[in-house]
């Protein structure tokens, strides 16, 4: 499961890159004599396996095509011109496939947990985590304090996001636990408390009782759907619906990797 997943990722990223780069940049990006056949992009596309020579070929084939139904140049300022825009547009491009990429990496690294619950626990034991960096901190290390913070309404947004997308209606059906009415609360008690923290002075010792508070209630929540509300959930459900929750949970979960 872990490797065809990442095969489908690597597949839709490249897809995603070949369709964007040849319409918006290779017509524009180009250097050498007026009857060269070099392209940046399509060089960057051959080098880094995202299209064969044949498929360079093609690309700039079409270029010259439409080279030649275009007027002589009008000097260097056109082409400077073309070149920027052409290397703007590159930039986009590149950074649109980082983020992609970086999207699905998230999301391939949570599949190879297992299952829907497997990988809500994973996730629970990362925001664990991030408290016990948190609780390190000295308070003359805002800085520090500040990315944790931040990479913690991160993890729990996320994490909110699926379970209340996917997990929490199917628990209604399931009446598993009946405990479904308290789980979305304890999400809104975590978002104030996020807040409040985000908007606090985290040089005061005020700061950890704050960050002691959020943690009992992540705790308390997250003890209730371990012992009880996954658990239950899972065996209510046949071997087909749990892997449909697991793939909805991933796709879900891309939003805001």
């Amino acid at each position: 499961m872990f490797v065809d997943q990442i095969v489908i990722n690597m597949a839709l990223m490249s897809h995603c890159i070949l369709r964007f780069l040849p319409a918006r940049i290779t017509a524009r990006l180009r250097f050498g004599s007026p009857n060269s056949k070099r392209c940046v992009a399509a060089e960057l596309s051959v080098a880094g396996g995202l299209c064969s020579p044949a498929d360079k070929e093609i690309m700039m084939t079409t270029i010259d095509k439409k080279r030649q139904s275009k007027a002589p140049a009008t000097g260097r300022s056109g082409a400077a011109t073309g070149v920027a825009i052409g290397a703007g547009l590159l930039g986009l491009a590149l950074g649109f496939a980082g983020s992609l990429g970086r999207k699905f990496a998230v999301q391939t690294a949570a599949s190879a947990q297992g299952n829907w619950d497997d990988i809500l626990i994973a996730e629970h034991r990362s925001v664990s985590a991030i408290f016990d960096d948190l609780e390190k901190t000295r308070h003359d290390q805002v800085a520090k304090r500040k990315g944790l913070v931040m990479k913690l309404k991160a993890a729990l947004s996320k994490h909110a996001l699926q379970e209340e997308m996917v997990i929490y209606p199917a628990l209604i059906p399931a009446e598993a636990a009946g405990e479904q009415g308290d789980v979305y609360a304890d999400h809104a008690d975590m978002k104030r408390w996020l807040n409040n923290l985000q908007h606090s002075p985290m040089s005061t010792p005020g700061f950890m009782s704050q960050v002691a508070a959020l943690r009992k209630v992540v705790d308390e929540h997250v003890a209730i759907e371990e012992q009880d509300l996954f658990p239950a959930l899972k065996a209510a459900k046949s071997a087909e619906d749990n892997r449909r929750l697991t793939a909805e949970l991933l796709a879900e979960g891309l939003k805001l990797a």
